[in-house]
Order: structure tokens, then sequence, then C-alpha cells
């Protein structure tokens, strides 16, 4: 075994010398693995798509080839298409020169596939173009078995895990939107309590950007992004749960105060649907709310709908076409599987598909294509690092998250020319 890795162990000997080890840069879940496959020579079960990259990164910073070699066999059996150029550029980053080789072998081949399905006329640009993502999930934030985390990982449907711009502090309990080009994260609970700051992602430069900060201070908020705007909705200042609502004009950079809630509400989820933002469950001191209300954008009013069948907070919601749906949550007692969709020319609720299983605190973005995936989450006591897709034919794992994570967001951003940054 290479220098660098004898060192590695040598802290696990008997006597005085027995203690820990910290490499920097290396995670603890990482170390681990690498110290097994020392002993059993393999990773089998091991590895996944959620974990693979950080293998292949600790184990190039270690300079243990038989990790590697594993990884790269792993990546190797699951390259398609459609994720072969993503696949040629962690191979380059690694210097994993058989799996680069293989990854443009596949996609040459892939090309003149699609030459030959596309007739003899091919804009090179529009191509081009096609080889990035058309959009991918950032999930940023959130608890982690360690603690809070400034992890930001991205999710390409049907490719692995990308690794983004870490947050300047570890965060949870916050919120994050996306909207043109930019990503937007407000409040959270931070080490000093409940937070008020405004960061933005730029995509362009790949960095994070202080802003100007929220009135209040806020965690387990609710928010919602419509053209232009942010709107950061309740919460919990550090002493009391928040009534207030506060909108962010991008143009301005600039907060301001909007008419208030009808109650005070902290673990909402808000949803546009149509022109409007409906604000449901959450708590309320020591109570748990099964409440809806509804923001007219454009009257700047609020007004109360009917009440979901159950109390949830800490639950998702979004928007399934033209109508609002609740999953999961937390009623004050357990966590829930159900779901209800909201029929807003009814006025009624109905039962909806439950979640594979019960599940608060997670995250979820639905894409341009109607799929829905689910990311992290709590049950119970136990923290989930899968990342589910689900459709009319039911709940599947899609990927792995390299460690569980619960209370984090997830946001959606589009457009291939933004997400082709994260393949430089």
């Amino acid at each position: 075994m290479k220098q660098q890795s004898q060192s590695l162990f040598r802290c696990f000997k008997s006597g005085q010398s027995r203690s820990q080890a910290l490499v920097p840069g290396v995670s603890a879940e990482a170390i681990a693995t690498i110290v097994e496959y020392a002993y059993k020579r393999t990773l089998f079960g091991h590895i996944n798509l959620g974990n693979v990259q950080t293998l292949l990164e600790t184990a190039d910073y270690l300079c243990v080839e038989g990790v590697m070699d594993e990884c790269s066999q792993f990546l190797r059996a699951r390259m398609t298409p459609t994720n072969c150029v993503s696949t040629f550029h962690t191979a380059n980053a690694y210097n994993c020169t058989a799996l680069q080789e293989e990854a443009y072998k596949t996609q040459c081949n892939a090309t003149l596939q699609y030459l030959r399905e596309s007739g003899p006329v091919l804009p090179i640009p529009y191509f081009a173009e096609r080889r990035s993502p058309a959009e991918a999930a950032f999930i940023v934030g959130g608890l982690t078995p360690h603690g809070p985390t400034n992890k930001v990982s991205v999710f390409v449907p049907s490719d692995i895990l990308f690794k983004a711009p870490l947050l300047p502090a570890p965060i949870a309990f916050h919120q994050s939107v996306a909207i043109g080009e930019n990503m937007y994260l407000l409040g959270g609970l931070d080490e000093n309590g409940s937070s008020s700051a405004c960061w933005k992602l730029d995509m362009r430069k790949m960095v994070w950007e202080r802003m100007n900060s929220m009135c209040q201070r806020r965690s387990c908020l609710a928010s919602c992004a419509v053209e232009d705007k942010i709107y950061a909705i309740g919460g919990y200042s550090g002493t009391s749960t928040l009534s207030t609502v506060e909108m962010f004009s991008i143009p301005t950079n600039q907060w301001t105060f909007l008419p208030p809630m009808t109650i005070g509400r902290s673990g909402a989820s808000a949803t546009l649907v149509g022109a409007n933002i409906y604000v449901s469950g959450g708590f309320n001191s020591n109570q748990c709310l099964n409440s809806v209300e509804t923001f007219h954008t454009s009257t700047a009013q609020w007004t109360r709908v009917r009440r979901m069948k159950f109390r949830r907070g800490s639950h998702i919601s979004y928007a399934w076409r033209g109508r609002l749906v609740v999953m999961g949550g937390f009623n004050g007692v357990k966590t829930l599987r159900h779901s209800e969709i909201y029929d807003q020319e009814d006025d009624e609720w109905k039962d909806f598909h439950p979640t594979s299983v019960a599940k608060a605190h997670h995250a979820a973005v639905v894409t341009k294509n109607e799929q829905l995936y689910v990311f992290g989450g709590l049950n119970g006591l136990d923290a989930s690092s899968a990342i589910e897709s689900f459709s009319p034919d039911g709940w599947t794992t899609a990927c792995e998250m390299d460690e569980s994570r619960y209370a984090a967001t997830a946001c959606l951003v589009s457009g291939r020319k933004v997400l082709s940054r994260l393949l430089d």
C-alpha cells in the first residue's frame, strides 16, 4: 500500500498510539470504506451512485488504486448515452484513463446514432447544447448524522450526483428557490440560531454572494418565487412563531413587508398554483395545523380555503396539473405517509398517492415532464439518504446520496448552458 495510506492506518495499532485520525477534506464515511477495502479487498455492496464520486476523490487523494479501479468498474457498468459526458468528466478529474476512454467511445457512438436518427442536417450548436443536462435538482444544506452541513449536491435525473460550491456555512431548516441563472437561500438555523441571511448562488460564476438580509430572522419558514420576486413566509424567529410575510425584489435587492397571514406558522409549506401562493399546515406554538390559506399576488390579500383532512407540518407541497398536493409530514404524534390533493373548483381535499415510507423534513422537486423526486427526510428517528422518484407505477429509488440528510431544501434549475458549468 502506498505511503500515504500506510500513515492513515497507524492510528489503529494497539498501545499509546491508538487515537482518532483526521484527514483534511476526507469524510468519515469515505475513510471507513477505504479501511474496509484494506481488509476485504472488495467494495461489493458499498458503492452507489450517491457516494461513488466521493470515494473516487478520497481514493485519488490517498492513492488507493484498488478503490479507484472498483469505482471505475461501477461507473463503466452503468454508463449510458445519457450519462457518458458526465462520466467522462469524472474520469478525467481523477485520472481514470480506461474509464475516460470508454466514456469517450460511448459518447462517439451516441453521437453517430443521433446523427443517423436526426437526418442529414444537424446544427452543431444545437447538438452541443443537448450534451448538457436540461434540468437538475440542487439539494441544499440540511442535517446529517454529523450535524448541519454546507454541502450542495446536484442531482441530474438518470445520472450521478454532482457537487456544487459549498454554502458559506452549515445550515438547516432554511429555504431555497431558483430564478433564472441564480439560486437563492433564505434564513434557516445556523450556529447563531435563526438567521435573516439571504444568499445568491451565481450560476455563471458558481460562487455564493451575500444579498440584503430579511427584515426578520426566520428558520422553518416557507418560501415561493413568482417572476422576479421571492416571498418569505412565517417561520420561527428564535422566540416566537411568525405570521409575517416579506417579499424580496431581485432588481432592487430590497425586502418589504406584506400583509401577514391569519395565523403564525412554522414548518409550513408554500406552493405557487396559478397566480396564487398556497400555504398549508405547519405548527403554531404547540399545535399542529391543518388550515390552508392562499395569498393572491395580484391583490396582496389572504383568503382561507378548506382545511386539509390531516394536520401536518414539516411536509412538502407541490403543484400537480394545476392542483395542490401535500405529502407526508409530522402531525404532532407520528410521521405520515398520507398525501392529499386539493381541487380548487370543488373546494375539496381528496386522498392522493402515499409516500413509500412515512417521511417528514424531506425535500422535493417536480421536473418539466411531471416526474416527482423526493430527497432524504426523517422517519421517526431514522434519516434517509434515498432519492426517490414517483410515477403512476409507484415509487422507485433513483439514487442514494453520500449520507442521510433531512431539513434540507431542493429546487429545480433549468437550462443547458447554466448546468453545463457543473461539468467544467
